[in-house]
């Protein structure tokens, strides 16, 4: 996961860059508002996968407990792009967009250690399939 968060946290000091190199420092700060929600979202998975996988129970519960952080992360995307446009006044185009690229990069992420040996996420899904 550090590895996934290193390559989240890299391209959202890029956009940051590409941001300040386009429109100055309020597009730039947008930038990296918008990759943190998505950094944020990250930190939030892994941590409610991990407690989901540790308290695997039946079925039922373990899949209301995956809809229950998937809720959660709606939740702090909804609240972290609000407070951003809203309260802190930042420009929607830069964050939704570096909020899309460091998605996109969480997701070539998981496409390249997913199926690394000994990777947590693998042994987690081992676990919740039982």
């Amino acid at each position: 996961m550090t590895a996934l968060l290193s390559a989240q946290g890299s391209v959202t000091a890029a956009a940051g860059l590409i941001g300040w190199w386009f429109g100055g420092l309020p597009a730039a700060t947008a930038a990296v508002f918008g990759g943190g929600i998505a950094l944020a979202n990250s930190m939030q998975s892994a941590w409610w996968f991990n407690v989901t996988a540790t308290r695997a129970g039946s079925p039922q519960a373990t899949l209301l407990a995956i809809y229950a952080g998937v809720a959660q992360r709606l939740l702090l995307t909804v609240a972290g792009f609000a407070f951003g446009i809203g309260h802190l006044r930042l420009s929607p185009v830069p964050m939704l967009i570096a909020f899309g690229v460091a998605q996109l990069g969480h997701l070539a992420g998981h496409w390249k250690y997913a199926a690394a040996p000994g990777d947590i996420g693998a042994a987690s899904c081992d676990t919740l399939q039982r």
